[in-house]
């Protein structure tokens, strides 16, 4: 066997052996490499849901803004007619004394 042969025997011979310990390597990377695009498609399955309550929550937002003013609107409102109305009960205690005063009506004070 000339020395040439004897290296295309060594070489199949440790292609052989490389090709077999290679081959469950091979097997897992095919494996995970199956579960990675699973793993991808759910990513972009959560991302599209991800997008979708964005915008929901933009709306909500927007919402909860508009309410938080008529609230504020209608606070301000209440205040404005509380102020006005105890304003006037005070104006119209006085005024009764007056007229009591003026009538001769005992008046306490």
């Amino acid at each position: 066997m000339t020395d040439e042969q004897l290296l295309e025997k060594i070489d199949r011979i440790v292609e052989k052996q490389i090709s077999s310990q290679l081959a469950p390597i091979i097997g897992i990377l095919n494996t995970h490499s199956t579960l990675l695009e699973a793993h991808g498609a759910i990513l972009n399955d959560h991302s599209s849901m991800l997008k979708a309550h964005g915008k929901t929550l933009d709306i909500h937002s927007k919402l909860f803004r508009d309410l938080k003013r008529k609230v504020n609107k209608i606070d301000w409102v209440v205040n404005y007619i509380s102020k006005n109305f105890d304003e006037k009960i005070s104006k119209n205690t006085k005024d009764i004394a007056l007229i009591k005063i003026h009538v001769g009506l005992p008046t306490k004070n």
